[in-house]
């Protein structure tokens, strides 16, 4: 791999249940995308069956400084996720949401508007790199 996609390291990633699942009062920490998905998987014991999904915000920083930030709606742990891989894994959801905005620039110029496409594709690289690293 070469230098300019070697993933930058993980200073935090921090989680916050919109139902109280989990930080109502204080967000979830964690270092790692594994641990964050851990709390994820468990969230989504908890999270209600039939179509219902718990909002979670999440914030992922790098150890540059840089700072990404989202909410996830996870399905109950029986129900398919919605990501491509149908997988609850964070790296998922945040690699499925930036290739829909690089694909969206591409198809619709205008849609440049609503994105910082270099922040985009920053993101996408470090996603990237840190999904061959797991």
């Amino acid at each position: 791999m070469s230098k300019q996609h070697k993933a930058i390291a993980v200073d935090l990633i921090t989680l916050t249940s919109e139902s109280g699942l989990i930080g109502f009062d204080k967000p979830v920490k964690c270092s790692t995308f594994e641990e964050a998905d851990k709390w994820l998987r468990r969230i989504a014991c908890d999270a209600p069956k039939g179509g219902c999904y718990d909002k979670t915000w999440f914030a992922v920083t790098l150890c540059n400084g840089k700072k990404y930030e989202g909410r996830i709606d996870i399905h109950h742990i029986d129900e398919k996720q919605e990501t491509s891989t149908g997988r609850l894994m964070l790296l998922d959801h945040m690699r499925d949401n930036l290739m829909y905005s690089l694909r969206m620039v591409k198809e619709n110029p205008g849609y440049a508007a609503y994105t910082n496409l270099d922040a985009t594709k920053f993101w996408t690289k470090q996603v990237l790199a840190h999904a061959k690293c797991a």
